[in-house]
This record gives C-alpha cells, sequence and structure tokens, in this order.
C-alpha cells in the first residue's frame, strides 16, 4: 500500500515538472556599467537585421560625474534569440510544449509592447547587468493582448523590474 502511495507521488510529481507555465530567455548578452550609474529608460524593438527581440536599458551616471569619469547616458543593448516575429507583428516564443506564445506587438516604428503574460527583468550585480524574459505559458494571450492594435498594453515600470542581486 506505501508502495502505492509513493508511486503515485512520483507520478503525481512528473506530471507537474512537465507542465511548464514560464518561458524564461536569458540574453546571451551580459553588459557592464559603472556601478553607481541609475537606470532612467528601456525600450524593447524588434530588430531585422538580427531578426529577434532586443532591449535597450539606459543607464544615468551623472551624480557621479567627475574629470575621469564624464557623465551622460549609456545604452546597454541585448538580444533575445528565439522570439518569432508573426506576419500580424505579434511577437512570439515557442513554449516547450511547442505551442506559440503571443508575448507582444510591433508598432511601425519598430518599437514592441510586451503583453501582461510576459516581464523584462533587469538583474545587476555591481555594475554587471543581465536581462531575461519570463513568460506565463499559462495566460491566454488573448486576455493580455489589447482588443485594440492602438492601445497601449500595460507594461510594469523599470523600478518593478529591476533587481539587484
Amino acid at each position: 500500500m506505501l508502495s502505492h502511495a509513493v508511486f503515485f507521488l512520483a507520478l503525481l510529481g512528473c506530471a507537474v515538472s512537465a507542465r511548464a507555465t514560464r518561458v524564461e530567455i536569458e540574453s546571451p548578452d551580459h553588459e557592464t556599467t559603472y556601478a553607481w550609474s541609475k537606470a532612467v529608460g528601456r525600450e524593447v524593438r524588434w530588430s531585422d537585421k538580427d531578426h529577434s527581440l532586443l532591449a535597450v536599458v539606459t543607464y544615468n551616471n551623472d551624480a557621479h560625474a567627475d574629470v575621469a569619469t564624464p557623465g551622460g547616458n549609456e545604452d546597454l543593448w541585448f538580444r533575445f534569440p528565439g522570439t518569432t516575429l508573426e506576419p500580424d507583428q505579434t511577437i512570439t516564443v515557442t513554449a516547450p510544449t511547442g505551442e506559440k506564445i503571443a508575448i507582444g506587438r510591433r508598432a511601425k516604428s519598430r518599437r514592441v509592447d510586451l503583453y501582461k503574460n510576459t516581464i523584462l527583468i533587469v538583474s545587476r550585480t555591481g555594475g554587471k547587468i543581465r536581462l531575461t524574459l519570463n513568460v506565463d505559458t499559462e495566460r491566454d494571450p488573448a486576455s493580455v493582448a489589447p482588443k485594440n492594435p492602438a492601445e497601449q498594453p500595460q507594461v510594469a515600470p523599470l523600478d518593478e523590474t529591476i533587481r539587484r542581486d
């Protein structure tokens, strides 16, 4: 009887682990900035050249500028391979099940508005920057996409997506 319970729990554990609810895409690009720089902006774009999603995070170090370290903004670029631009301008990723999950929509300017099922996470240790896209594969993209493509999807503010490790 105990062996049947252990077998059932093991089977249940396999079923739960096989059902992924998130897709994580970490950018292969790891950039460095001054440890004291402050993130002042971010934008997600589609790159026709690289055929992938790009994120640019802008850092400013004016508060600590001096003769040796001039102030100003610094744009750091990160690619996200494994993303696809569909003919209707929707950006998708492929879940482990093979299903395409909509994560955003490209505007005419190549700017991409991420849907609510996708979070861009900026991780920073000292001056080392890493970006990861977290996609919730369980949320129906139709429920997170704007009904009217002209509407702006809601994207988490920059401060909510920055993690300092």
